[in-house]
């Protein structure tokens, strides 16, 4: 089984198509191209790797941005 950030990597061509809708209370959708998902999910797991963080290890992820939030799920 494919986890969503496997597919959204190696599936089409079209990096600019809508990857993920961020809908939050009282603001505008914010809508995040898979390209760019895929982009900063990958930023996160490097910084993840270089921290000394190793599959298995148990991680608390807080953040106050939930764009940030999500790209640090995916990547760890």
């Amino acid at each position: 089984m494919e986890s969503i950030l496997e597919i959204l990597a190696t599936k089409g061509d079209d990096d600019a198509s809508t990857a993920v809708l961020f809908v939050e209370t009282g603001r505008e959708a914010t809508s995040l191209s898979r390209g760019a998902f895929v982009a900063g999910v990958r930023r996160h797991a490097a910084a993840a790797i270089a921290a000394g963080i190793r599959p298995g290890d148990l991680v608390v992820i807080t953040h106050d941005s939930p764009l940030a939030l999500a790209h640090a799920f995916w990547g760890l």
